[in-house]
């Protein structure tokens, strides 16, 4: 549960997992935030439907594998607010956000709220 700290290898060691580092570093970059992660246009039609006074709007469900992706139709009637919560909340690609708001948690805060959601069961040992 440790990141990589290139300045605990060896020289030799240093060698080839800087190369290995900076290289996953520039693919990180290159995906985080952009389309290639994110469906924008789905996300931007899902607020312009809850603007427009939609009163189901189908939501994607997501698992753990690739297998377990559906779509879920959730009632919206009488809700006046939407609030995503998300890590690319302020990307310049999400349109129709009024209000960007950061909600600041610690690592082990947000691992906390993943595990009382179900998700990263296996990390469970970290909060101790």
């Amino acid at each position: 549960m440790e990141d990589f700290n290139p300045k605990t290898l060896t020289d030799e060691e240093s060698t080839w997992m800087n190369v290995y580092f900076n290289a996953g570093k520039e693919a990180l970059t290159n995906y985080l935030g952009t389309e290639k992660e994110t469906d924008f246009p789905m996300v931007n039609h899902i607020i312009q439907l809850f603007k427009a006074g939609e009163n189901k709007l189908n939501l994607k469900r997501m698992g753990r594998t690739l297998d377990d992706i559906r779509y879920e139709a959730v009632d919206f009637s009488g809700i006046q607010v939407l609030l995503i919560e998300w890590t690319h909340g302020n990307n310049q690609l999400l349109e129709g956000v009024d209000f960007p708001v950061f909600l600041f948690s610690t690592p082990a805060e947000t691992l906390a709220h993943r595990l009382a959601r179900g998700r990263d069961k296996k990390h469970r040992h970290a909060l101790n």
